[in-house]
């Protein structure tokens, strides 16, 4: 509907004034610098992901392993192929360089995180037509990453029509997904009570409550799920708006910054206000 919406503007302002609006026509002009540099993110965090996912393999079902666990080496033999290594982060280097089998679950559960970088990367980059939306409930989908990592698809060299405005759109959803998540588990009982969500949360599902105005998760509304749908849900949510909202600035600059940079930066931002 926002979509729609912004395209009866278009349509309304290039009849009035007969000028379209050049900030949604045509390719988003990225540096190419910035472009370069999320490319290889797109590879990087690939890469991250199968590993994250061979790792909560091998803790679920060491029983059935037979012979040597190569992910490690054959992932880390893709990253230096491409010239990849030494642009990793150094909680990425940490991660790589450990042996099969070591990751912490704590560190398992930036599979999450990293399957939405990864839908939004092959979005903005041009590698999707579209992103699936939160609404439809997407799942941890390991096909996205094996795409990359095996040459089914590239992100090199692709157009995008995708600009700041489309990914801003993405983000505030995501932030809708967010709020009603939290006041659904903090209703139940399911979320600590604090000053973040006190007042507000019991006021906001009630207004949200029916299957014309709650939103959509699947065939069920927020109400309707279960609690740990509600959690995973919640915990995609989070992780589309904070790299949705480190791409609009991306996209805006003429540099890149890395994303942990730019999340340092983000938290004390708010820890100031």
């Amino acid at each position: 509907m926002r979509r729609w919406n912004r395209k009866q503007d278009e349509i309304l302002n290039y009849s009035l004034t007969g000028k379209a609006n050049p900030s949604s026509t045509g390719v988003f002009n990225l540096s190419p610098s910035v472009r370069t540099y999320l490319e290889d993110r797109a590879l990087i965090v690939a890469s991250l992901q199968a590993r994250g996912a061979s790792e909560v393999h091998i803790h679920h079902n060491l029983h059935d392993e037979a012979g040597e666990i190569l992910t490690r080496q054959v992932l880390n033999g893709f990253l230096r192929q491409h010239g990849l290594w030494e642009k990793l982060e150094a909680v990425e280097v940490d991660l790589a360089s450990v042996a099969d089998g070591l990751w912490t679950s704590s560190q398992e559960g930036h599979l999450i995180t990293w399957c939405e970088q990864i839908r939004l990367l092959r979005w903005a980059l041009g590698v999707d037509p579209q992103i699936v939306p939160l609404w439809h409930c997407p799942t941890l989908d390991l096909k996205e990453s094996q795409d990359l990592l095996h040459g089914g698809v590239t992100v090199r060299g692709r157009s995008s029509q995708v600009g700041p405005w489309d990914i801003r759109m993405q983000r505030d959803v995501a932030v809708d997904y967010i709020a009603r998540v939290a006041a659904e588990l903090k209703v139940r009982g399911a979320r600590p009570a604090g000053p973040e969500v006190e007042g507000w949360a019991e006021e906001l599902r009630a207004k949200s409550l029916g299957d014309s105005v709650d939103l959509l998760a699947g065939a069920r509304t927020i109400a309707e799920m279960t609690q740990d749908g509600l959690k995973t849900l919640g915990s995609l949510a989070i992780a589309r708006e904070q790299y949705a909202s480190y791409l609009i600035e991306q996209f805006g600059a003429n540099e890149p910054i890395e994303f942990s940079s730019w999340q340092a930066a983000r938290a004390e931002r708010v820890r100031l206000q």
